[in-house]
């Protein structure tokens, strides 16, 4: 049997980092005025709600639920979210914060992989989100660059 401490930890940090990644999403998709684009958001939102349920599951499987109270966020925490999300949408396009959104969320998931604290089928499961996540972004990026070929195209055939 491995040492819970560890899993329940790595656990932890994947949980945290779905969370974020899902009011990222939300927000994005709040603001969005594109459909194909905000469908999508709302798609990725989701697929971290469901990744943040699969994970509490397994802490409650290693016999804890007191770790999830250490997730969760105070108010100031989520404003100041918030806040650095507006200003660096501000800095930066829209296809830059993903990626910088996604490649935090891929480095959480490549180190708690890394740790080897996992039971095996925890482990599946984890490997399973961390290749959704390729997939999905590669959705989210098709989706943002998608209309804008459509549109150049449209533009250089009419010249």
């Amino acid at each position: 049997m491995k040492n819970t401490s560890p899993v329940i930890e790595d656990l932890v940090r994947l949980i945290r980092v779905n969370r974020e990644r899902a009011e990222f999403y939300k927000e994005l998709a709040a603001t969005s005025r594109n459909a194909q684009i905000q469908c999508t958001f709302h798609q990725c939102a989701y697929e971290s709600i469901k990744f943040d349920e699969s994970l509490s599951k397994w802490l409650i499987a290693y016999g804890t639920t007191q770790a999830l109270h250490s997730v969760a966020e105070n108010m100031f925490q989520k404003l100041s979210r918030k806040l650095r999300l507006k200003l660096y949408l501000k800095t930066s396009n829209l296809l830059n914060c993903c990626a910088y959104v996604e490649g935090l969320t891929q480095q959480e998931y490549k180190e708690v992989l890394e740790h080897d604290s996992l039971t095996f089928a925890a482990l599946k499961d984890v490997k399973a989100q961390q290749e959704a996540l390729r997939e999905n972004f590669q959705l989210v990026t098709d989706s943002m660059i998608y209309p804008f070929q459509v549109r150049n195209s449209s533009v250089k055939a009419s010249a």
